[in-house]
Order: C-alpha cells, then sequence, then structure tokens
C-alpha cells in the first residue's frame, strides 16, 4: 500500500543546518531514522532555526527538535506542522512517519498474522481483519487522532474504533469511507474495500435473519439497511459501479414491517 523504502529529498548544495552541530542520529528503528533525517534535511533547506521553526507552529521550539533525535517517534501533528513551516512535502512526512510507527509494531501478534486478501474477504471476520492490518500499516494513530482527522464529530466514535482494533466489530459504510480517508488509502485501492465491505455485510445480516425467526423477532432485530447511505458516502468522488451490489443488500436483508390483526406482526422483504 505504501512503499517500503521512501527516498530521500536531496539537500540544496550550500545549505547549511542553523545553529550548532546536531547529534548523530542511532535507533534500532531504520524508519524511524529516515524520518528523523528527512526532517533534519527540509529544516537545512528552509535555513531556519528550531526558534523560528516553532515561531511558525504551536509548538515549542524543544519539541520540534526532539522530533529529529530519532530517539522517539514524535507526534503526527509535530511532524506535519514541522514540515509545513520547512515548506516542504506533508504528505510524504506522512508515509515517513507511517514507516516508522509500521516498524514499531510490526512485532505485535495482529500485525504478525497476515490479513485475508480484499479480493476473497467473504464475512465480518475477514473485513474485521483487515481493518486492523490497515490501522496498524497505516501507523496505528491514537484514537483521539483518528476521530479528529475523521472531520464530522461522532463520524467515527472512540468507542467502535476501539472496538474495531480489539477485532470485536466491523465498520459502517460511512465510517468506513471516513476511515480510508484518515488512513489515506490510495484512491485505486478504494473499490477493493468497498466491494470487501458488501460482501462480509451481506454475510452479517443474512446470518442475522437466520439466528432470529420472524415469528419471535423484534422490528430491531432486523436493521433495515438503506443502500441510499452508501451512495451518499461516496459520491463523489468514488464509483457508481459500487452501488449496484449494495442496492441489492436492501432487497435482500431490508424489511417493512406492518401490524395486521392485534398481536400479529408480519416481515416483508423490500422489493
Amino acid at each position: 500500500m505504501w512503499p517500503a523504502a521512501l527516498p530521500l529529498p536531496p539537500v540544496c548544495e550550500g545549505a547549511a543546518l542553523v545553529g550548532r552541530p546536531e547529534n548523530p542520529i542511532t535507533t534500532p528503528n531504520r524508519s524511524l531514522g529516515r524520518l528523523a533525517v528527512w526532517l533534519r534535511s527540509c529544516r537545512s533547506q528552509a535555513g531556519l532555526s528550531y526558534r523560528q521553526l516553532a515561531e511558525g507552529t504551536v509548538h515549542s521550539s524543544v519539541t520540534l527538535s526532539r522530533a529529529t533525535t530519532g530517539e522517539k517517534i514524535p507526534k503526527l501533528p509535530v511532524v506535519e506542522a514541522f514540515t509545513r513551516a520547512c515548506g516542504a512535502d506533508v504528505a510524504h512526512a506522512r508515509q515517513l512517519w507511517r514507516e516508522a510507527r509500521w516498524e514499531e509494531h510490526r512485532t505485535s501478534e495482529v500485525v504478525r498474522t497476515l490479513p485475508p486478501k480484499l479480493s476473497v474477504v467473504k464475512d465480518p471476520e475477514d473485513m474485521i481483519a483487515a481493518l486492523q492490518h490497515l490501522y496498524y500499516r497505516s501507523g496505528a494513530m491514537p484514537i483521539e487522532e483518528i476521530e479528529r482527522r475523521a472531520g464530522t464529530p461522532g463520524l467515527l466514535p472512540h468507542t467502535t474504533l476501539h472496538r474495531m482494533v480489539l477485532g470485536e466489530t466491523m465498520l459502517q459504510i460511512e465510517q468506513l469511507v471516513a476511515f480510508l480517508n484518515v488512513c489515506d488509502v490510495p484512491e485505486g485501492e478504494r473499490p477493493a474495500w468497498l466491494k470487501a465491505w458488501t460482501r462480509a455485510w451481506r454475510r452479517r445480516e443474512s446470518e442475522k435473519e437466520m439466528r432470529v425467526p420472524a415469528h419471535r423477532a423484534a422490528p430491531d432485530d432486523f436493521p433495515i439497511y438503506d443502500p441510499r447511505r452508501l451512495e451518499e458516502a461516496l459520491r463523489p468522488p468514488l464509483f457508481e459501479q459500487l452501488l449496484e451490489p449494495v442496492r441489492s443488500i436492501g432487497k435482500e436483508v431490508s424489511g417493512l414491517w406492518r401490524g395486521k390483526d392485534r398481536g400479529e406482526i408480519e416481515f416483508e422483504a423490500a422489493s
């Protein structure tokens, strides 16, 4: 999804580090080392001191300086602010940060287990595993930061994200689209995610319908899935050809409740 090795930008000849020489970067996390070197090169090319950098951000000069030591992975907002103040490529800085975080987390139990390919995802368990892996591969961003970057308050609730990371739930379609945005998943890869979600959701709703007999069910046991929610979430820029299989979900699992006689309720498949 993201390149494992990203080329460092050339340092302009004649550009010198402002202030006293910095200590060598020594870290076992090679990706963190690349991030620290890149940040230093950005500052060098901009010709700014850490105090001058701090004037263009909400962070102190000490915080910005620590971001380049390689001792600890800095917070993503710090990396972005540092890069923006230098006039450098913020998207590239995020990629470097994600690689550093991935190297730090890739020995965890979840990450050591390879996720299913999106093309073969067929049920909620597969989808949850894929989402967990995406979470770590995109930097295991703090949940509060994901909430903030989603933009709309409540779109990616803290509790839902926490349960997703623990492998307890999959996301709703609007939440999935927002999560893909936060993770900077390339546009070309998003159709595969949406198709995988459609198959997993269909299986989930089909199994739920089988578990709850119609004559014993209460209305909440059959949540009506409105395909229009997907259309609103995907338009624009995502893809009209993905809508048809999701519309079929509404025909398969959505329903209308109506009372016939007192105490008698019938569930009818929506046409």
